[in-house]
């Protein structure tokens, strides 16, 4: 991960890449386990591309720094533009675990199982949920589920279309 950073960090301000890049230093980053690099990467990216997956990925970073009330308002915005969402709705469960609302995060984990009967770490999840014990907010859970590419086109266009003359 730190050859991508060294590669990532390269390309300037300027170049109509940078979001991207930086989106996936914050990849590169949560990946490394340095969370608060990532969380800041994403919340670089997210002052231009307010988009689902960037709010997601911020959100898997602040709960992994035990951010657990900032996390679970960024997994909500994601799960705004994007409501069916199985990777938002289960780290939106895992947030709420960790906050101690396990009857909360049991509706999201059945919201993933309706969607995919097979997701194994959803099932388990909702099990320790439904037990509603405290030690579920204390148990180190599964890893987060990020988002892993960015499109800011169609952003870009929608921009376009509602502020006419914009540069972006």
């Amino acid at each position: 991960y730190g050859r991508a950073l060294d590669w990532f960090r390269r390309i300037a301000p300027s170049d109509p890449n940078y979001p991207k890049a930086r989106f996936r230093m914050g990849i590169a980053s949560y990946a490394a386990g340095d969370y608060s690099s990532a969380a800041a990467y994403f919340r670089e990216v997210l002052k231009a591309f307010p988009l689902s997956e960037v709010y997601n990925n911020l959100g898997a970073a602040e709960n992994e720094l035990n951010q657990v009330q900032p996390a679970i308002e960024d997994f909500r915005h994601a799960l705004e533009g994007n409501p069916e969402t199985s990777a938002y709705l289960f780290n939106l469960g895992t947030a709420l675990l960790r906050a101690g609302s396990p009857t909360d995060a049991a509706k999201r984990f059945q919201q993933v199982l309706d969607h995919d009967p097979s997701d194994a770490e959803a099932r388990n999840l909702l099990e320790l949920a439904k037990k509603s014990d405290r030690a579920a907010a204390s148990a180190k859970l599964t890893p987060q589920r990020l988002q892993t590419t960015f499109d800011e086109t169609a952003f870009r266009q929608l921009k376009a279309m509602l502020q006419p003359g914009s540069s972006h």
